[in-house]
This record gives C-alpha cells, sequence and structure tokens, in this order.
C-alpha cells in the first residue's frame, strides 16, 4: 500500500515528506521505537551494567554512547524525567542497600561495591539521600530481620 502511494508522488520533496509522516506515525502507534527513547534505554543499560564502576559519570556514558555529555544529560532528563547523576546515584545507593542487608563487608567495602572510592563522600551522600548512615541503616534492616524471625 505505502509502495503504490509513493509511487503516485512525483516530487522528491514530497516523497520525503510523505515516508516521514509514515515513520512518524509508526512511531505514535508504537510500532517503531524512536531514535531518543533507544538511546536512553542503552544509557540505562550501560549504567546498570557499569554503576560499581567510579569512572562511571555522564562524560564517561556519553563517550560509550558516542555523544556529547550536555546531549545525553538533556535527553535523559527529559525523556526519563530524573537526571542521569541522579539516576546513577539512585541505582547506587539501592544498591548499597541491597549489600547492607545481606553481605556482612563494612561499609567502605559496600561503598567500592557500588562505585565510590572515597567510603566518608558515600556515608554523606546515603545520610542525605536515606536520613541515616549506612550503619544506621544496616543495624535497622538486621533488627527488622530478627523480629521476623
Amino acid at each position: 500500500k505505502w509502495c503504490n502511494e509513493l509511487i503516485k508522488i512525483h516530487g522528491g520533496e514530497e516523497r520525503v515528506d510523505y515516508v516521514a509522516a509514515l515513520y512518524r506515525k509508526e512511531i505514535e502507534d508504537g510500532h517503531v521505537e524512536s531514535e531518543v527513547n533507544q538511546i536512553v534505554r542503552r544509557i540505562k543499560q550501560i549504567v546498570e551494567e557499569n554503576y560499581a564502576r567510579p569512572e562511571c559519570n555522564v562524560a564517561w556514558i556519553a563517550d560509550k554512547v558516542h555523544m556529547t555529555s550536555g546531549y545525553i544529560g538533556r535527553i535523559f532528563k527529559k525523556y526519563s524525567g530524573i537526571g542521569l547523576m541522579e539516576y546513577t546515584t539512585e541505582l547506587r545507593l539501592k544498591q548499597a542497600c541491597t549489600f547492607l542487608k545481606t553481605e556482612n563487608c563494612s561499609i567502605a567495602e559496600v561503598a567500592q561495591k557500588v562505585g565510590y572510592a572515597d567510603s566518608n563522600y558515600f556515608t554523606k551522600l546515603f545520610r542525605n539521600k536515606l536520613g541515616m548512615s549506612p550503619s544506621e541503616y544496616r543495624r535497622k534492616k538486621q533488627s527488622l530481620y530478627e523480629k521476623n524471625l
């Protein structure tokens, strides 16, 4: 059907407009993932696979997707509703909470496992975001676990 319609169109610019309109319709209908959504999905995948690396920041991620850090920062925030570093931080802290609940390693080791070389910075960030230190979080979760036994 589309090919027959395209053959009927004689002007090159009209053909381009027709194909672009078809592509937009396919995206709107959910048949084709937009390029921006693919980029955002790829960025999330990179963060999820590399959050434990201290160098996992906007510039490093931008290099992995061969784009500028400003561009990926803008599109990530626009299409996911959260800043890229905020997303990375939340993922790291979520994983840190899992380690604090399930593993018996030091706070410094937990910090390193989630991408923070400086355990003092990790502790400060953890306290600012969760309202308690990693040690307090661990004690609280262990006490809840013991109560449920």
